[in-house]
């Protein structure tokens, strides 16, 4: 591949993470209230790229329309299921963080059983709905959670994320080599891997060594946290390549250029919210 072709996409993406980034920075300026807010909403278009996505796998037009009218009636129950949580986070603990998040889970992995016996042309939805709803809104309440009441720690999970993706792009892009797990994933190579785990280590090394953020760790723990997240976060990454591969799909959605959607953004990040929830809430 030549470098030109291999840069491509290249200005699109750093147009595209300058926004988010200039967001998200506004939003924590304004205050972790306000950065949980646009969390929420990056929660709930995040669940809309993946109804969307499913959706691909529908046979005719006429289940198609009506698999779109259901999850749109879904996004919205959503909504306003999210927005509730939102409203109620000053006054949760830990600990009832962990019952709400569970029980939503729980309830959430059941629905689309609870569809597919109600709607027989719905069955063929149901463990991708089971699995990915559940994974999605737990990643997003988890990080909601941890912004208003634990936000050092939320601080360090989402930059050691978007270390973990920095350096598994340039480097990936930059060295090449031999492909990581071309089954889940055919870009990703083991260049990528390795320039994921250094920039992540570093990342998480500099983060407590700097004084931005204290969570109880000195920055050589820090550090081999930064380590063991990048594995995280890439595992997060290929598990939803492995799905858009099953559907089809080159990006699960177009809102950001040069990244594809929301979910192809916060890919790496899903996992690495779950974990640094249940760490801080159990």
């Amino acid at each position: 591949m030549s470098d030109r072709r291999r840069w491509a996409d290249l200005p699109r993406r750093l147009i595209s993470a300058a926004v988010l980034a200039v967001t998200m920075l506004g939003a924590l300026w304004a205050g972790t209230r306000v950065l949980s807010l646009v969390v929420y909403g990056i929660t709930l278009v995040t669940i809309w790229e993946w109804l969307l996505l499913v959706t691909r796998a529908v046979p005719t037009a006429r289940q198609k329309k009506n698999s779109r009218s259901l999850a749109l009636a879904f996004l919205a129950v959503m909504a306003v299921a999210l927005g509730v949580y939102w409203v109620y986070l000053p006054q949760m603990d830990a600990h009832r963080y962990f019952l709400t998040w569970l029980v939503s889970l729980l309830g959430l992995s059941a629905l689309p059983g609870v569809l597919s016996l109600c709607r027989r042309d719905s069955t063929w939805a149901a463990p991708w709905l089971g699995a990915g709803l559940p994974y999605i809104v737990g990643a997003g309440l988890g990080m909601m959670a941890l912004i208003v009441h634990a936000t050092s720690w939320a601080t360090y999970l989402i930059l050691v994320s978007i270390a973990a993706d920095s350096g598994g792009y340039f480097a990936g892009r930059w060295i090449g080599g031999p492909k990581l797990c071309p089954q889940f994933s055919p870009k990703k190579t083991w260049s990528g891997m390795v320039g994921a785990l250094i920039l992540s280590a570093v990342t998480g090394g500099v983060l407590v060594a700097a004084g931005l953020v204290e969570f109880g760790m000195g920055w050589p723990l820090s550090t081999l946290l930064g380590l063991g997240l990048a594995l995280v976060a890439q595992t997060g990454d290929m598990l939803e390549s492995l799905a858009k591969r099953r559907f089809g799909a080159k990006d699960a959605g177009t809102a950001l250029p040069g990244h594809g959607g929301f979910l192809d953004r916060v890919d790496s990040h899903l996992l690495v919210a779950w974990i640094g929830f249940v760490s801080w809430a159990v």
